[in-house]
C-alpha cells in the first residue's frame, strides 16, 4: 500500500515488476525495524515463557531468547542435519532454555551442543511407503525404459551445479538410465542454460517427484535429511568434493 514502507515513502503501488521483486527481497534481507517493533510489542505483554520455532533465518525467536530475560522453548521446524546448522552449532551457543526435537536421532545429535533437549514425535518425518511393483513397471513403460535396465533418479539443485558436473559421469557408468529432476522451476532454467546438451536417449529430463517410483536408486550430491527421509527408494549420497560435509552429517542419523 502507499506510504512509508522499509523506511522509504511510496506514493502509490504502480510499480514495475522488477521493483516489486526487489522490494520483496529487500524486505526479507533487510526487514527495517520490523523485528524491533515486534520485540517491543511482545515485551509489553505479560508472559513467562515463549514457544518459538527453531528457525535459523528469522531473528525474532533469537532476540526473545537472548534479551527478554524470560524462558524461550524452541521447537524444531526443519532438518537440523545440514551444513548450515552444523556450522552454527559448532560456532555459537544456542540461547534457548529448552529445545524440542522431532526425532530421537536429532535429540542425540543436538545434545552434543546443547544441554536441555526433549524429543516429541510431531510427525515431521513420516515414513514413506514403498511403491508397489505395478507402479514401478507402469512408470518405466511410460518412459520407455526396458525391463531390467538399472535406473537412477538424479535431483538437480542449483547450489550443487559443480558437484553435478563432476559426478554425473560416475553416475552414468553405474546406471543405464538417468532421470534428472530439477528441484524447482528456477533450477530447471539453470540446468537447461548451463547443461542442456547432456540429454539423450539414456539421460532424460523429468518434472515430477512421483517418477521416483520407477527408479532403482536416488542419487544426491549433498546430504539433505528431508530429501533422504522422503524417498521411497534407496538413496546414495555422492558428495564428490566433500564441500557439504555429507559424510559427517549422514552418520548422525
Amino acid at each position: 500500500m502507499p506510504g512509508k514502507q522499509l523506511d522509504y515513502n511510496f506514493p502509490g503501488t504502480d510499480l514495475p515488476v522488477w521493483k516489486v521483486l526487489s522490494l520483496d527481497r529487500l524486505s526479507f534481507w533487510y526487514r527495517g525495524d520490523v523485528v524491533k517493533r515486534q520485540y517491543e510489542a511482545l515485551m509489553a505483554l505479560n508472559w513467562d515463557r515463549a514457544i518459538v520455532p527453531l528457525d535459523m533465518y528469522h531473528p525474532l525467536p533469537w532476540y526473545l531468547a537472548r534479551y527478554s530475560g524470560r524462558q524461550a522453548t524452541a521447537i524444531q521446524v526443519s532438518s537440523l542435519k545440514t551444513r548450515e546448522w552444523l556450522d552454527l552449532l559448532e560456532s555459537t551457543k544456542l540461547p534457548f532454555s529448552k529445545v524440542v526435537t522431532a526425532s530421537e536421532s536429532d535429540k542425540k545429535y543436538l545434545e552434543k551442543y546443547f544441554n536441555l533437549v526433549e524429543f516429541n514425535d510431531i510427525g515431521m518425518f513420516p515414513v514413506p511407503l514403498k511403491a508397489p511393483e505395478s507402479e514401478y513397471r507402469s512408470i518405466r513403460k511410460a518412459l520407455g525404459i526396458p525391463e531390467g535396465a538399472k535406473t537412477a533418479l538424479l535431483p538437480f539443485f542449483s547450489q550443487n551445479e559443480w558437484e553435478f558436473r563432476v559426478g554425473i559421469t560416475q553416475v552414468a557408468m553405474k546406471f543405464q538410465y538417468i532421470l534428472i529432476l530439477p528441484a524447482t522451476e528456477q533450477d530447471k532454467k539453470h540446468l537447461l542454460a548451463t547443461a542442456g546438451n547432456i540429454f539423450n536417449e539414456r539421460i532424460l529430463l523429468v518434472d515430477n517427484w512421483s517418477i521416483e517410483s520407477g527408479c532403482d536408486e536416488c542419487v544426491l550430491f549433498r546430504y539433505d535429511e528431508s530429501a533422504v527421509r522422503q524417498r521411497r527408494i534407496p538413496v546414495n549420497v555422492m558428495d564428490v568434493t566433500g564441500r557439504w560435509l555429507s559424510k559427517e552429517l549422514a552418520v548422525m542419523q
